[in-house]
């Protein structure tokens, strides 16, 4: 934006301008959406087809919730971000479903030798 770098007043004014003009635009884009979904509801509405109207329905009840990426890693601190919450995500589930081998091999071992002694022999 040129008005940013070097503010005057015919800059300030050419920004309001076009702030003023952008917003007449996003408020006629979204005024047409909604009339084009209202009357798809209304075609859904005559046709019984009543899933899609409660569809419809819920878009207009319901408010926009933006999503959070936001968890804890393994010492309990907060993690923000997509990626590193990704990553927690994905270090989690590795653990979880790929233990150490090693140690579970180990303690596998150990029980079936110590079952061993337990059986009574024919």
């Amino acid at each position: 934006m040129q008005y940013l770098e070097k503010p005057t007043r015919a800059k300030r004014w050419e920004y309001k301008r076009a702030r003023r003009d952008a917003k007449r635009i996003i408020r006629s884009k979204k005024r047409k959406y909604l009339n084009a979904i209202i009357l798809q509801m209304e075609q859904d509405f005559k046709k019984n087809k009543s899933r899609e109207v409660y569809k419809a329905v819920n878009l207009f009840k319901k408010r926009y919730i933006p999503r959070s990426y936001i968890c804890k890693d393994k010492d309990g601190a907060v993690v923000a971000g997509r990626e590193r919450v990704l990553n927690r995500w994905r270090e989690y589930f590795s653990l979880l479903l790929n233990p150490n081998s090693t140690q579970t091999r180990e303690q596998s071992a150990e029980l079936l030798v110590g079952e061993e002694e337990d059986f009574p022999k024919r």
